[in-house]
């Protein structure tokens, strides 16, 4: 008989987690790269480089303005001046042809992600 496995993801608006129900049927948190639980809910860009978790959220300190934070809490919402005033410090939150969109300049030209591509990244 083949078991079954189950898989849960939190997707927060700072961290996420994922998680499996193991044999004993208890909750097993599953690691990330870096050995941590939580995983911080960021990504950054720099140069031509996409980084994700962990070490997009240490490009805060030096690249704030090419860093996405936040873009859980934006699903499904419009834009608004108040939504981009939100945001300040961090990447700029325009209303682009597909709503609000973050934009982020790189090396090889601009990146516009909407709240829903960020998340699925």
């Amino acid at each position: 008989m083949a078991t079954k496995t189950y898989i849960g993801l939190s997707l927060g608006t700072d961290n996420s987690v994922i998680a499996i129900i193991n044999k004993e049927h208890g909750a097993e948190v599953i690691a990330n790269e870096d050995g941590e639980h939580k995983t911080p809910t960021y990504i950054a860009f720099s140069g031509d480089e996409e980084y994700h978790g962990s070490q997009a959220k240490h490009q805060l300190v030096c690249n704030a303005e090419s860093t996405l934070q936040g873009f859980v809490g934006m699903l499904g919402t419009e834009y608004s001046a108040e939504l981009a005033a939100a945001h300040q410090g961090y990447a700029r939150v325009e209303d682009g042809p597909r709503g609000a969109e973050f934009v982020v300049a790189t090396e090889s030209g601009e990146v516009r992600l909407t709240a829903h591509e960020a998340t699925v990244r």
